[in-house]
Formats: structure tokens, C-alpha cells, sequence
């Protein structure tokens, strides 16, 4: 009998046990399947057989690193160390395990080494198959042109892990919602698990669904890397599964809507944080509003139900990660509330002032004319004076292309000027930003040029 060592000692990976050692031949049995090799996947004769039609291999896949499957992102395994890895973790939990490939029969051992000063290391025993059979043989010891891997583990073992491998699980279509992204699993006994590529990862008990995934980013191990990847996937495919024309995007809308009005819904945190999703933030938007009536806008807790309802406005208290997709189309408080401001009131014409409002109107215009800060046609039709009924208005606003000046400034000449050439310098940017400062300055300083042109200097002689 032949024999050859590899370059792994007993002990690398010590997290690997049973679970991972199986994983990774039934992983590699679907990659082979993928690429051709037809699958059986059946327990008998006490051992889990795992077998790929038509597949025969050569001694270098126990080199450490070697990989068919790296550069291919449609394969399960990238890594080039699954069997190597999935076999030691086996044969170092006691479990036999047998390799039928072509001609050969491999019997991977953990032995002393004769090549490493004695190091216990994973090692192959290899010899060929029997050209007949001449007697009976638990591990069907007869030539075959497939690759089968056989593990010895109970029926009951098999069984608890069986549906770890969406593969070899019949869940029904309508317990499933695909996407290009992943799958939802609503069975019940799904709730909380993840897969990646039809392979189990984790559970988490805190999520709604089960996932299945195409691209989860996940370690050597198989661990996930963080669990923002996990969210960003759900929204992606949540995304998907809205979109209108979708099957069941309607249904899925509701779902999506009753899981973010409680507050554990981890699934959906990530739901609100992206512009991607714009399908579903309009969908939960419409859903809030048809639930809540026009007038309901979401808030984060009584006080600011309490602080919009001045305005007009229904405030309902929703959870943060509702909250957070509702701001992507309600905007937050302080939008929510300049929308309310902007809305709680009506333009003040001309005919509709009084007489010293009226003079006073047409004086801070005029000087803005003089003065060369704007455009005649923008100062006389684009500058407007508006009524605000709501509590707390602003003084001015630059809303949609136009500056909103307050009515209440009309009294105060020297004010009304003073807001006209703030808000007409937010063309150039807003509140505190350099271009804001300049351009305000600039429009000040003409004013200025204006008032003392118009004066004269006589006077400041005296």
C-alpha cells in the first residue's frame, strides 16, 4: 500500500469539526455536480456516500492551495483547502473516512511524520481497487470511473445536518421568494438562517426570514464577515422583490411594511440607508399614507409628535429603522417642518398690503435694483412676500427659485432689506459657506455704494 504525507499538522483549524468536514465534501460534490459530474448524496451501510458520476481525479488536489474553482464566483469553494481542511477535521473527530476515486481506493490518516521530525500530519494510504469482487466489503470495494467519498456517521447524524444543504431539502415553491441576489425562506423552520450558495452559515434568532444568498462575503471559515454585509444583501434583495411588475411585490410592500413597524427589525436596517432602494422607501411612504391619512408624517417619539401637530400635522411614533426609510421620501424633522411652514401660508401682492407696507415694499426692492444685486425682471417677479400662519416661520426662505420674504418684516425697512440681500445670496450657496459670505458681502457693500450716492457728503461734514 502506498502512502503519501501532506503538509498539515493534527491541529490546523481546530475550530473544524464534524460539521465542517461534511460540509466540505457535499460543498465539493455540488461545485462537481455544477461542472458536469452528476450527484448522489444517500446514507447507507452505516456511511454518508457521497458520489460524483464520471469524475476521477488526480493525486494533486491534496496539494495545500491548489483550486479549480478560485477565479470562479458561481462555485461554493474558492479557497483550494476544502477537502484537504474538511478531511483532517473528520479523521481528528474519529469519524472513517474513505475516498473511492477511479481505480484507487484513498484513506486519509493522522500518522507520525517521517518527512516533518515525527509531527503528527494528515496523511493519504492509497491502493487500487479490486477487479473482483471476492467478498463482501462494506465500502463496495469494486472499480468505478466516479469519485465517491464515504464518511462514516450515524443516520440520525445525517439527519440534523441534511437540511443545512438546500440541495438535498425539499422546500416547497411557495415557502420561497428568489431574486438574482438570493432567496427568502418563509418555512417556519427557516426563520433565522443563512446560506450562502445553498450552504448553511449561521443562525441568527433576531431575523424575520431565512436567506439564502448568491455573493455573501464570508471568511475561510465560512463565517460572514460583518453583519452590515448580511443587511446590505437583505436590502438588495428586498429591493428586488418590490419592484414594480414583480410577482407578489404587492404582498411582500405589506410585509416589508409590518416587519418595520416593530422594533426588531434587523432584516430592514440597512433598508433606509441607501438611495438604491428608492423602490421600496416610495412603497413604504404610500403604505404610511394610506394607513395614517395625508396629514401623518413619522416621528421618533411624543415630543415630536406633540412639536408637528402646531403645524397642522399628525405625528405617529415610529420605530428607527421605519423611521429611517420614511426619511428618504418625509424628509427628517427639520424638512418635515420647513414643508409644513412653506405650506401654512399664502403670497401678499401688492394691492393686498398696507400703505406703508407697500412703501416700504417697494423702496427695499428698488434700492436691490439700484444697486445692481440682481436681476430687475428676478427682484420684481421672483422676490415675493409671503404670510406665514404657522408658528416659528423663518424671516426668508429660497425655496424652489424664489425668495419668500416674511410679512412681518414689512414694518422694518432696514430688516426687510437686510433679508432680501441674505436670501438673494443663497444663489451662491447656503448658510455658512464661503460663497454664501462673499456674495453677501458683495450685495451689502453696493447697497451701501447706493444710500451714499444718494445722500450726499455735505452733511457728514458738519
Amino acid at each position: 500500500m502506498a502512502r503519501f504525507e501532506l503538509s498539515i499538522t493534527a491541529d490546523y483549524a481546530p475550530s473544524w469539526g464534524v460539521w465542517e468536514g461534511i460540509r466540505e465534501v457535499i460543498q465539493n460534490g455540488l461545485d462537481s455536480r455544477d461542472m458536469g459530474y452528476p450527484l448522489t448524496v444517500e446514507h447507507k451501510n452505516g456511511a454518508l456516500h457521497v458520489t460524483n458520476e464520471g469524475c476521477v481525479l488526480d493525486t494533486s488536489v491534496w496539494l495545500l492551495g491548489k483550486s479549480s474553482k478560485r477565479f470562479n464566483d458561481s462555485q461554493r469553494g474558492q479557497h483550494g483547502d476544502g477537502l484537504k481542511v474538511g478531511t483532517l477535521a473528520l479523521v481528528r473527530a474519529g469519524v472513517e473516512v474513505k475516498i473511492f476515486n477511479g481505480d484507487e481506493i484513498w484513506t486519509p490518516v493522522l500518522e507520525e511524520s517521517k518527512d516533518y521530525a515525527g509531527e503528527t500530519v494528515l496523511a493519504v494510504k492509497t491502493r487500487k481497487r479490486r477487479t473482483r469482487k471476492r467478498r463482501a466489503d462494506y465500502w463496495g470495494d469494486r472499480p468505478e470511473s466516479d469519485f465517491t467519498v464515504t464518511v462514516k456517521i450515524s443516520k440520525a447524524d445525517w439527519r440534523d445536518l441534511q437540511d443545512r444543504f438546500l440541495d438535498l431539502t425539499r422546500i416547497p415553491a411557495s415557502d420561497k421568494a428568489h431574486t438574482y441576489r438570493g432567496t427568502v425562506l418563509l418555512d417556519p423552520k427557516m426563520i433565522g438562517r443563512v446560506y450562502s450558495k445553498g450552504i448553511y452559515v449561521c443562525t441568527n434568532p433576531d431575523l424575520q426570514y431565512g436567506y439564502d444568498f448568491v455573493s455573501l462575503e464570508l471568511d475561510r471559515d465560512r463565517r460572514m464577515v460583518s453583519n452590515w454585509d448580511l443587511q446590505w444583501e437583505i436590502a438588495y434583495v428586498m429591493s428586488e422583490l418590490c419592484k414594480e411588475g414583480a410577482e407578489g411585490s404587492d404582498l411582500w410592500i405589506q410585509r416589508i411594511y409590518e416587519t418595520l413597524s416593530k422594533d426588531n427589525a434587523i432584516d430592514f436596517d440597512k433598508i433606509g440607508s441607501s438611495s438604491s432602494n428608492e423602490t421600496i422607501h416610495n412603497a413604504m411612504a404610500a403604505t404610511f399614507a394610506s394607513t395614517h391619512g395625508e396629514k401623518a408624517v413619522p416621528v421618533a417619539n411624543d415630543e415630536e409628535a406633540t412639536k408637528v401637530s402646531f403645524y397642522g400635522l399628525r405625528g405617529v411614533v415610529v420605530p428607527q429603522a421605519m423611521g429611517k426609510v420614511l426619511a428618504k421620501t418625509f424628509g427628517d424633522l427639520d424638512e418635515i417642518l420647513s414643508k409644513a411652514i412653506d405650506a401654512s401660508g399664502s403670497y401678499v401682492n401688492l394691492p393686498d398690503m398696507d400703505p406703508q407696507e407697500r412703501v416700504n415694499w417697494r423702496k427695499a426692492i428698488n434700492l436691490c435694483e439700484f444697486a445692481d444685486i440682481a436681476d430687475r425682471d428676478y427682484l420684481h417677479n421672483r422676490v415675493r412676500c409671503y404670510e406665514y400662519s404657522a408658528p416659528d416661520a423663518p424671516l426668508g426662505t429660497h425655496h424652489n427659485g424664489e425668495e419668500r420674504i416674511n410679512r412681518c418684516l414689512l414694518g422694518n425697512l432696514r430688516k426687510l432689506v437686510s433679508v432680501i440681500v441674505h436670501e438673494l445670496a443663497h444663489n451662491a450657496g447656503r448658510d455658512g459657506t464661503l460663497e454664501h459670505r462673499q456674495s453677501e458681502e458683495a450685495m451689502f457693500e453696493a447697497v451701501m455704494g447706493v444710500l451714499l450716492d444718494m445722500a450726499g457728503t455735505d452733511w457728514l461734514l458738519d
